[in-house]
């Protein structure tokens, strides 16, 4: 699947949240392109909520603002101890050119190739990530669940 010159704010590329008590399982992202959209604030491709098992593999993902996310904690699934993106894989993606300096919502140079904000045991190995603004950032925004995430 190719997803290409998308120009809406507040929209993925591609991705997955789940907003329910049962999580999403088993998700695969795999052999797409993803390029030229104008996210405003959001990414390329996210894997967010109660979602647990996934793969993003085989993508190429560039000239987007940040290139894949995964996020844990933003207060969209009723159980606060299940929310977060894990027991994933991010392998064999190509990620550049992405940057958010020509950003209005931004406007300075802080897109990751691989952003981890709040996720819990993820292998990120094997792909190529360059001239993106950052490589690969691992955060967390909600402080408090710090000491419950671990990252392989």
């Amino acid at each position: 699947m190719k997803v290409h010159f998308v120009s809406i704010l507040k929209l993925m590329g591609m991705g997955s949240s789940s907003h329910a008590q049962n999580n999403l399982n088993h998700l695969v992202i795999d052999n797409n392109e993803v390029t030229n959209l104008k996210l405003g604030l959001s990414e390329a491709i996210a894997v967010n909520g109660n979602l647990d098992s996934f793969e993003v593999t085989n993508n190429k993902v560039h000239d987007n603002n940040i290139g894949i996310v995964l996020i844990g904690h933003e207060s969209i699934s009723p159980v606060a101890a299940l929310e977060q993106a894990r027991n994933g894989i991010i392998r064999n993606n190509i990620i550049h050119y992405n940057s958010s300096f020509n950003n209005t919502s931004y406007n300075e140079y802080s897109a990751d190739g691989i952003y981890v904000d709040g996720g819990k045991e993820i292998i990120i190995e094997q792909n190529q990530n360059y001239d993106n603004d950052l490589g690969i950032e691992v955060a967390f925004v909600n402080v408090l669940w710090m000491n419950y995430s671990s990252f392989k």
